[in-house]
């Protein structure tokens, strides 16, 4: 059986994790954007009978998210083979979760941090390997035994991080110093009051951009993954030159005290259409998928044709889970013996349609029902593998075809200030009279090497496709690639 294209990509992401990190998304450098979400706002133009309606969703990174950034210092299982190899045996409590692990040394040392910068002793990193210098999720246990163990296996695996980042000549003892400076980066604009990432900053951001603000003032539907705080939203639209002067926000969120940062939201311009009102089931619908997203359905009516049409804001799940079914079920719900009634469900469906197709062969039918922006990708910061990949779609029973475009009101974000120096303070350590940044040149020179030793090991066409298919350049003959990324960092 014939090596899959995608089997190679995996093949390439994992043997080439450091390589990667040097290429693929300035946020693996610890740098983070200034940026509204980590996603770019998805515009449609939908037809409706003889008109268009004009429609807008876009996932808003809701704050109790963010440490989901952390996936982006351990992309790849390559630190995790590392930590592995350095336990000698013994079970990895990190496993497959190893941005458990930057966040909470990123939070023990940020606690040490004075003036800006933080000094990386041997007594400080020695600190970390208690439990209790910074309560592990990954030790809670509703068993007093069972959390006992899970304390000395979360023990184990700070102990030979430690271990790692003190010896010099450990299996990726760089990379694990590089990991630790982004941890502090991604701590800090995520605890800081004037981190990048948290949603009063960013909500700042998006204010001062008119171009955008008029954007969704001009829309007719809005829908909204993972907005923090649906208030600040509908004040700065019903605020806005030209907006609607009847915009209604419908919300829902899946905590039992209904607060919550995660929420769903569904607007529609109220001179125009009006909620159909029903029973059963209940108008808006409010569900979730399997309890772990939330989901918003709503039918509404024109009331110029008195035509009804469904429209939904929902948060697909990722990981290997083709929950698209659930979307027509709902749809089917709210349409009840009238299947004609057309349906609009935008939302982020955190999958390519290629990774939905592979997934579920079985499930060919619901393919062609979902539409993706044809030019551009999605996301807009961290990539999670999804560099100029789109996975913000509209699952519709129309024909949307070149109807869907990425905002281009959202232009590219600059990096935040390097907001914290890290320096290592180690006798006989080789960082010890230098920062992490000035030894980036010659780690990056190691990186193409082995991206070059690599392409050697595997010969294949569907290699090939891969490499050619790769967004970023890798020169070995440009000597100047590492100054210029240097100089990037430290801007």
């Amino acid at each position: 059986m014939s090596t899959s294209f995608h089997d190679v990509a995996a093949k390439l992401e994992n043997r080439l994790g450091h390589a990667f990190r040097y290429g693929s998304s300035a946020f693996r450098f610890g740098l983070i954007p200034q940026s509204v979400s980590d996603h770019l706002p998805v515009l449609a133009d939908l037809p409706f009978g003889d008109q268009s309606i004009k429609m807008l969703s876009w996932n808003l990174l809701a704050d109790e998210h963010l440490f989901n950034n952390f996936m982006n210092i351990s992309g790849s299982d390559y630190l995790e083979q590392a930590l592995n190899t350095r336990m000698a045996g013994k079970e990895n409590i990190y496993a497959g979760a190893m941005y458990h692990l930057f966040a909470e040394m990123g939070q023990y040392l940020l606690k040490h941090s004075e003036d800006g910068n933080i000094k990386v002793t041997k007594e400080l990193l020695e600190g970390f390997i208690a439990n209790e210098a910074q309560p592990s999720r990954r030790a809670l246990s509703r068993d007093a035994e069972t959390a006992r163990l899970k304390v000395g296996q979360v023990e184990d695996a700070r102990k030979a991080l430690v271990d790692i980042l003190l010896d010099s000549k450990a299996l990726h003892a760089h990379e694990y110093q590089l990991a630790l400076k982004q941890s502090m980066e991604l701590i800090y604009h995520i605890k800081a009051p004037d981190g990048a990432l948290q949603w009063s900053n960013r909500f700042k951001r998006l204010s001062g951009n008119s171009r955008a603000v008029a954007e969704l003032a001009s829309q007719d539907i809005l829908a909204f993954q993972e907005c923090t705080k649906p208030d600040d939203l509908e004040t700065l639209i019903k605020n806005a030159k030209n907006s609607p002067e009847n915009m209604v926000f419908l919300t829902h969120n899946l905590s039992p005290s209904g607060k919550s940062t995660d929420n769903v939201v569904l607007a529609f311009n109220a001179d125009k259409f009006q909620l159909v009102e029903q029973e059963t089931p209940a108008n808006p619908l409010k569900t979730s998928f399997e309890g772990k997203k939330p989901a918003l359905y709503c039918k509404l009516m024109d009331k110029k044709t008195g035509k009804e049409f469904i429209v939904g804001s929902v948060h697909h799940p990722g990981g290997d889970h083709d929950l698209r079914q659930e979307v027509i079920d709902n749809v089917k719900k709210l349409q009840g013996k009238d299947s004609e009634i057309p349906f609009y469900i935008a939302g982020d469906y955190n999958h390519t349609a290629e990774q939905f197709a592979e997934m579920d062969v079985d499930s060919t039918a619901l393919d062609p029902l979902l539409f993706y922006p044809s030019q551009k990708g999605t996301m807009a910061g961290s990539d999670y593998g999804n560099v100029n990949k789109a996975i913000d779609a509209i699952m519709s029973d129309q024909a949307l075809t070149n109807r869907i475009k990425v905002s281009p009101s959202i232009v590219l974000a600059p990096p935040s200030p390097v907001s914290i120096r890290v320096g290592f303070d180690i006798p006989g350590h080789h960082l010890a009279t230098t920062t992490i940044d000035a030894t980036l040149k010659p780690h990056i020179i190691e990186s193409q090497a082995k991206f070059k030793e690599t392409l050697q090991q595997i010969k294949s066409e569907e290699a090939s496709r891969v490499i050619d298919a790769l967004p970023v350049k890798h020169d070995d003959d440009d000597p100047d690639l590492g100054n210029r990324i240097s100089l990037r960092i430290q801007s």
